[in-house]
């Protein structure tokens, strides 16, 4: 069931999403995604491995990354996130989705409340990256793993909604196979 589900992303991509330049990071997810699957297709637990390592590193240096950019920590980087969302989407961007009204906005924003929950966003985001990484080499449960990785990955689709579902489908393959023989194994 893996290996279909895994090759319909990758189809998915390559069909729609490759002609959109997204950045090194969606390419790169593919492309060890499609490593992984191939491997899995050969020897099961090789794939599982590979892809183990893969998205480790992969949520390791994003979590890292994160916890060092001072503007990501404080909120700002989420607030200027979700202000750009808003007013694209009330300006008639169909790629964004309404999830606050501009006046809503500007009164949280007069207010401090805003930036206070971004704030602990951007630290649950951290956190959460950095025990996916150490879920996907097996120190965490399978499922405590994917109730941490779904909905930080949904809250990213809210603010940005065209491009990352594919992203988010291949981080969370990626995660699905890597829990098939992760490297430590204690799942």
């Amino acid at each position: 069931m893996l290996w279909p589900a895994c090759s319909a992303v990758i189809a998915s991509w390559v069909v729609c999403d490759a002609r959109l330049d997204y950045g090194r990071y969606m390419g790169l997810c593919i492309v060890t995604l499609a490593v992984s699957v191939a491997l899995a297709g050969v020897w099961l637990d090789a794939g599982g491995l590979f892809a183990s390592v893969a998205a480790a590193q992969m949520y390791l240096v994003s979590g890292i990354r994160k916890l060092r950019a001072p503007d990501f920590m404080s909120g700002r980087v989420v607030l200027d996130n979700l202000a750009y969302a808003a007013c694209q989407a009330t300006a008639g961007n169909r790629d964004f989705v309404r999830t606050i009204s501009p006046a809503r906005l500007a009164d949280l924003l007069e207010r401090g409340t805003l930036l206070r929950l971004c704030r602990a966003a951007a630290i649950a985001t951290a956190a959460a990256e950095l025990a996916i990484a150490v879920g996907a080499i097996g120190l965490l449960p399978v499922s405590i793993t994917f109730a941490l990785a779904v909905p930080m990955h949904l809250g990213f689709m809210l603010l940005l909604p065209r491009r990352l579902p594919s992203f988010t489908m291949a981080s969370l393959g990626l995660l699905a196979l890597a829990t098939v023989n992760p490297i430590l194994g204690a799942a």
